[in-house]
């Protein structure tokens, strides 16, 4: 079922990899090993940038595990991880745990220099119906719960042809039914950097909110900005791999040269090919591309490494605007 509701977003993604947990012993019910050697299998799939897992909301702390876990640079595996929670889940606030706003406000965290940063994105719904063709060709309407809907956003965002622009007030498609909340408590849901949406028509659904729920800065609080950054780094690997891994420089110099110009190459090829935004100015005017945008360095010890690290830029929707209006006057009075 998850499966077809991905393919029923418009734009759909190109792939979509489903690992099916095995249940060992037959008894109708997972166990942790069960859900550990799923797991395993989602490591083994390398072209991963959206993971949801469905209907499995007794293992979210092993789930939460393996997004920290595959977002280690080491790992190579960044990607985004959708929840979506019970039917029934309350609403609650910061202190009634189990709640929407408790577990995207204390359980999705994560602090200090977490390579998880950014990569939590929740939905507010719990309940949602879809109609399904069976065998036998009757239709029936069975009744979902959260992670469905999560699993239509994780769909959304990996179908997104490029990376300018949001799924901010896109829609999701599939369901004949979603919940949906009150305009206050969609403040209180949205307070807590949890997604919500609005009825857009018959099966339709408009997303409201393009966040995670790390609000410890920007460019972690914006799938799009978190998408850019795990697009980047993924081409980037590659390019560096293929290109620059091989080559024998003369001195420490040439080959601290060679690989700043490798890597200024591969920004200047990033930019247009549209995976990350142009670069900027201090006044935010867009510029190329320039060599103090690359820092390498050769570690002493061990001539064969280099240390680097590079500058990129994301783009940002339009989101809030406020603004003043005069009455009766032929120019504006003061400014926004």
């Amino acid at each position: 079922i998850a499966a077809q509701i991905a393919f029923d977003q418009s734009p759909s993604p190109k792939l979509v990899a489903v690992v099916q947990v095995l249940d060992s012993d037959d008894d109708g019910v997972f166990s942790p090993t069960d859900i550990d050697k799923a797991i395993a299998g989602c490591y083994g799939v390398s072209y991963v940038s959206d993971f949801c897992p469905v209907n499995l909301h007794g293992y979210l702390d092993k789930f939460l595990a393996y997004n920290l876990n595959a977002c280690d640079p080491f790992t190579k595996k960044e990607q985004l991880a959708y929840f979506g929670m019970p039917i029934g889940t309350t609403i609650g606030d910061s202190l009634t745990e189990g709640s929407l706003v408790y577990t995207a406000t204390h359980t999705m965290q994560v602090f200090g220099n977490s390579p998880a940063h950014g990569t939590r994105v929740m939905v507010s719904p719990t309940t949602a119906r879809k109609k399904i063709t069976l065998s036998d060709n009757s239709v029936v309407t069975v009744t979902l719960d959260g992670s469905f809907v999560a699993a239509a956003i994780a769909a959304r965002n990996a179908g997104q042809p490029d990376n300018a622009s949001t799924i901010l007030h896109t829609n999701i498609y599939g369901f004949s039914y979603v919940e949906t909340f009150d305009d206050t408590e969609n403040k209180i849901i949205g307070g807590a950097s949890v997604i919500w949406f609005t009825p857009n028509g018959t099966g339709i659904y408009r997303i409201e909110e393009d966040i995670t729920v790390d609000t410890t800065a920007s460019h972690y609080n914006l799938i799009l900005a978190m998408k850019t950054k795990h697009d980047s780094v993924r081409v980037m690997r590659k390019y560096i791999d293929t290109s620059l891994v091989g080559f024998t420089p003369d001195s420490m110099a040439s080959g601290v040269a060679f690989v700043s110009a490798g890597i200024l190459t591969g920004l200047v090829d990033q930019v247009a090919k549209g995976i990350i935004a142009p670069f900027q100015d201090a006044n935010g005017r867009i510029r190329e591309p320039m060599p103090s945008d690359v820092q390498v360095i050769r570690d002493r010890n061990d001539p064969t490494l280099y240390w680097f690290r590079y500058l990129i830029f994301t783009r940002s929707p339009v989101k809030r605007l406020y603004g003043t209006f005069s009455v009766n006057e032929a120019t504006l009075i003061g400014s926004l």
